[in-house]
């Protein structure tokens, strides 16, 4: 996890290459961004995306409407 958080910054450097570090640095992305939702997806680096075995269809289909909650799972 610590290696992780660390190859976040830059997550396709090759001898440093972390494919948890690449997942990071998106979710620090999305966080950043204000209105994050599905439309955002399309702004996320796609040299990150492309080492990641994520389909864009899938993450479009799953991305969490804006205003969403997760279920209370009490």
């Amino acid at each position: 996890m610590v290696q992780a958080l660390q190859r976040s910054a830059d997550p396709l450097v090759d001898q440093a290459y972390s494919r948890l570090g690449a997942i990071v640095h998106l979710a620090g992305l999305l966080a950043d961004s204000p209105d994050a939702g599905p439309a955002q997806l399309q702004d996320l680096p796609s040299d990150v995306l492309a080492v990641l075995p994520i389909e864009a269809d899938w993450m479009l289909t799953h991305f969490p409407n804006q205003g969403q909650r997760p279920k209370d799972s009490t």
